[in-house]
C-alpha cells in the first residue's frame, strides 16, 4: 500500500506593467525600476499525522505450539514482535537494528558493535553475555531453530558491555545473513527459567506478549519501553481460521483486519492484497533423480522437461499475473551466485523439447515420470497437473501420485534408489539470499535428497571453496556452480511464488522485512 503526498503551488502573479512614458521634460528626471509583484504565497499542505491507537485483529492459519521466538524452524509465532542484531529490508538489503555496525576480525569471528540500555520487556538491559546465550542455544542443531539451519555450533566471547564476538566453528564469511535468525530473549529470565525459553517469548520488540487463550487467541500491546521508534497501535491479537477463504472473507466483512496468507485463488474476496515474498520463496523442481531415474539422468530429457513448460502463460492465467517466470531458484538479482549466464535459460520451445527427447532415444517411451504431490490446495494441484500436461503434449507419459506429507521422503536418501523422479517444490523457501540454501538440495547435505546422490568429489571441493570465500569471490564461485546446476537441468525454476495477505480499507501496513512471513504490529496502523 502506497502513500502518495501531492505539493500544491499557487501561480506566480504577473508582473506590474511598466508605465507609458511621457513627452521629454526640459530637465532629465531619473527613470524609474518597474516593480515586480512577487508570487502569491501558497502553503504546502503537510501530510496528516500518522493515525495512533486502535486495537488490530490478524487472521493466521494455525495456532503455533508455543509462542517462543526462539525455538523456531520457521519465522516463529505471528504477530510477537522481535528485533535483531542485523535485519534485512525488502529489497533484501541487510541493515543494522539492535547492532550499530559490525565487522570480521578473522575468518572465524565477526565483531558486533549494538545499542547501549536496550530494554526488554521486563526491564533487563540487553548484554554480550545474553546474546552469546541465545546464539549457542539457537546454533545447537538439536535445539530446532532455524539459526542452526544456516550456521551450526556457534560460541562468543564478550569485549565489553557493548561488543560481543560471535565465533564460528570453522570459516564463516557470510555470518551476518545468518545473524537475522538470531532471536534475542532476556537473559536473566531465559536462564532462570529454560523451560519457558522453549515455550513463550519475554524479548524487547516495539509489542510485548501479554496473554495467550488458547484455541482462541494470542494478544500484545505496546511495550512503552522500546528503545526505538514507538508503535501507532494499541494492541494487537491472532486469531486462528484454518481455511484461507475463511482467513480472506473476514476481512471483507470487517471480522479482521488482516487475513494472512490467503492464497492466489482467493484474491478477490478481501478488499485489498499486500503481495509479499517474492525473490524469498520460488517455485520449481528443487529435487531431480539426476541419478538412477532412466529418462532423467540423461541431460537431454531433463533440458527437454524446462523447454517444454509455458511459464508465461501459467503465471498470467493461474497466478493472477501475480508472479513471475523465473531461471534461478532463488531470490533475486542482488543475491550472491545469481547468474544471467544465457545457458541456465529455457524459454518455452516445446519444439525444442521434443527434439531433445528425441535426441535421447526417448521418443515414444512407455516409461513413466512418478511425481509424488501432498499439497491439498486446489490452485497448487492445478499447477502441478499444468506442468506434467506440458510434458505429455512433448511425448513425455507422467503420473501424478498422492502422498501423505510425512511419506513424501521415505525412502529417498544417500545411498538408496527413489521412487520417484523428482520433487516439484511451489515454495522453495531461500531467505539467506545466497546460492548455498538452494545448491544444499543438490549435493546430497539434504537427507532427503535424491539429486545427483553419487556426491562427486570436484562438486563437494568448488561448493566448499565457494562457500569459505566472501565477497566478489564468493559471487564468482557460487555463480560458478549455479550455471552447472541449471544449464544441466539437475534444478528446474519455474516462477516466484506470491504470499497474499488480506487487508481491510482501514488499515496500512507497508512490510519492514523481506523475510517475515506474517506481520510486525510496528509495520500496521488504522488510517
Amino acid at each position: 500500500l502506497l502513500l502518495a503526498f501531492a505539493v500544491a503551488c499557487g501561480p506566480a502573479a504577473a508582473p506590474t506593467p511598466t508605465a507609458t512614458s511621457k513627452p521629454a521634460a526640459p530637465a532629465a528626471t531619473p527613470t524609474t525600476a518597474p516593480v515586480v509583484a512577487a508570487p502569491t504565497a501558497t502553503a504546502t499542505p503537510v501530510p496528516p499525522a500518522p493515525k495512533r491507537g486502535g486495537k488490530a485483529i490478524v487472521a493466521t492459519r494455525v495456532e503455533p505450539p508455543h509462542l517462543s521466538i526462539a525455538q523456531q524452524f520457521g519465522e516463529g509465532p505471528d504477530g510477537v514482535d522481535d528485533d535483531r542484531l542485523i535485519a534485512r529490508r525488502p529489497s533484501a538489503e541487510l541493515y543494522p537494528q539492535l547492532a550499530d555496525r559490525w565487522e570480521q576480525v578473522d575468518s572465524k569471528t565477526w565483531r558486533f558493535y549494538f545499542k547501549k540500555n536496550v530494554k526488554f520487556w521486563n526491564g533487563e538491559t540487553l548484554i554480550p553475555e545474553g546474546i552469546i546465550a541465545d546464539a549457542v542455544w539457537q546454533s545447537t542443531p538439536a535445539n530446532a531453530a532455524r539459526l542452526a539451519r544456516y550456521q551450526k555450533d556457534l560460541t562468543g566471547k564478550v569485549i565489553d558491555a557493548n561488543t560481543v564476538d560471535i565465533i564460528c566453528p570453522t570459516s564463516c564469511p557470510i555470518l551476518p545473513s545468518a545473524m537475522t535468525y538470531l532471536r534475542l530473549q532476556a537473559p536473566a529470565w531465559a536462564k532462570a527459567n529454560p523451560d519457558k525459553y522453549k515455550l513463550t517469548t519475554l524479548g524487547l520488540g516495539p509489542y510485548e506478549l501479554v496473554e495467550w487463550k488458547k484455541g482462541e487467541f494470542y494478544r500484545t500491546t505496546r511495550f512503552e519501553g522500546y528503545w526505538g521508534e514507538k508503535g501507532l497501535l494499541d494492541e494487537g491479537m491472532v486469531i486462528f481460521r484454518p481455511e484461507a477463504k475463511v482467513r480472506a472473507a473476514m476481512v471483507g466483512v470487517g471480522e479482521a483486519h488482516i487475513g494472512l496468507d490467503i492464497g492466489v485463488s482467493n484474491r478477490a474476496l478481501p478488499p485489498n492484497v499486500l503481495v509479499a515474498r517474492l525473490g524469498v520463496e520460488t517455485s520449481g523442481l528443487r529435487q531431480i533423480n539426476s541419478r538412477t531415474d532412466p529418462l532423467l539422468k540423461d541431460v537431454r530429457v531433463r533440458q527437454a522437461l524446462s523447454y517444454a513448460i509455458d511459464r508465461e502463460t501459467i503465471t498470467k492465467v493461474l497466478l493472477g499475473g501475480l508472479a513471475k517466470p523465473k531461471h534461478v531458484m532463488f531470490g533475486n538479482p542482488q543475491s550472491v551466485g545469481w547468474t544471467e549466464d544465457p545457458s541456465t535459460k529455457f524459454p518455452y520451445n516445446p519444439a525444442k523439447a521434443r527434439q531433445l527427447i528425441k535426441e535421447a532415444g526417448f521418443e515414444g517411451s512407455e516409461y513413466v515420470i512418478k511425481v509424488p504431490i501432498t499439497s491439498s490446495d486446489a490452485l497448487q494441484n492445478e499447477l502441478f497437473l499444468s506442468i506434467l500436461s506440458y510434458w505429455e503434449a512433448v511425448g513425455l507419459k507422467t503420473k501424478l501420485i498422492p502422498l501423505e506429507s510425512g511419506n513424501q521422503f521415505a525412502t529417498p536418501g544417500i545411498g538408496k534408489d527413489p521412487i520417484y523422479a523428482m520433487n516439484i517444490s511451489m515454495t522453495h523457501t531461500n531467505d539467506r539470499f545466497d546460492a548455498s540454501g538452494s545448491l544444499f538440495y543438490v549435493d546430497c547435505r539434504a537427507p532427503q535428497s535424491f539429486t545427483d546422490c553419487d556426491n562427486q568429489p570436484w562438486f563437494e571441493e568448488k561448493y566448499a571453496a565457494a562457500d569459505a570465500a566472501g565477497g566478489a569471490e564468493r559471487q564468482k564461485r557460487m555463480e560458478e556452480i549455479v550455471i552447472w546446476v541449471l544449464s544441466t537441468a539437475r534444478m528446474i525454476p519455474l516462477w516466484d511464488w506470491p504470499v497474499l495477505h488480506a487487508v481491510s480499507n482501514d488499515i496500512e501496513w507497508v512490510p519492514s522485512t523481506a523475510i517475515q512471513t506474517g506481520h510486525r504490529w510496528s509495520d500496521i496502523r488504522f488510517k
